[in-house]
């Protein structure tokens, strides 16, 4: 049985715990009736995901990031999460992601999502261009990008992007997004019924890893 594995326990049950429930089986491939519950995003403007400013590790709408790694589906990969401080531009704090990518899977990952909207339904984001962040690490590639709901199945579309050791701005526009992993029939990206914001690591990286992003948006 999959677990959810939230970032701390402030929400350890109630309806906050229960969509992040129905996220994860989603993230993770499963069928979801939340299709059918997409609501509309802004239509000007921005989207933040968050700055993490308040220094914790809720998303702007006020649930956890969600660690989802392979080890939750039988593989030996792991992430941690805590607050770096400054975060990019002189800001407050930053996300400092770490963990180790090891064998045992058959595409192995480890990442981080965030829900698009407090209620943890889908969202439309067709308002929007693309994702924007700033990140700085270890030089290395990683993955941005959307996980979203199509014929009752999670579905990600990501783009890889470099880290480097100062703090880069990253904008990763949709129309670069591409479906992973790269199984299964074509499947045409829409940001339509989107559920979830993440990055996760690369390709066939394995070892540990550390990044750091801040001021995660949407731009239109």
């Amino acid at each position: 049985m999959l677990k959810v594995r939230p970032t701390h326990p402030r929400h350890p049950n109630g309806w906050k715990t229960c969509y992040l429930l129905v996220a994860l089986l989603s993230l993770l491939g499963c069928a979801s009736s939340a299709s059918s519950a997409a609501a509309s995003a802004p239509k000007s403007g921005s989207l933040l995901v968050d700055d993490f400013e308040d220094r914790n590790l809720e998303s702007a709408v006020g649930l956890s990031w969600i660690i989802v790694a392979d080890d939750q589906m039988g593989g030996n990969s792991k992430v941690h999460l805590s607050i770096a401080r400054p975060g990019a531009n002189g800001s407050r704090a930053a996300l400092r992601i770490t963990g180790n990518v090891a064998q045992g899977f058959q595409f192995p990952f480890a990442g981080v999502w965030a829900l698009t909207r407090p209620d943890g339904r889908p969202n439309d984001l067709s308002a929007y261009r693309g994702i924007r962040f700033y990140a700085r690490g270890p030089k290395g590639s990683y993955l941005a990008g959307l996980r979203h709901i199509q014929a009752r199945q999670g579905i990600s579309f990501v783009a890889s992007f470099e880290v480097q050791p100062e703090w880069t701005r990253v904008e990763i526009p949709f129309d670069k997004l591409q479906r992973y992993p790269p199984t299964g029939p074509a499947v045409e990206f829409t940001a339509k019924n989107t559920l979830m914001v993440g990055i996760s690591t690369a390709g066939r990286f394995q070892g540990e890893f550390q990044v750091e992003i801040d001021q995660v948006e949407l731009y239109s």
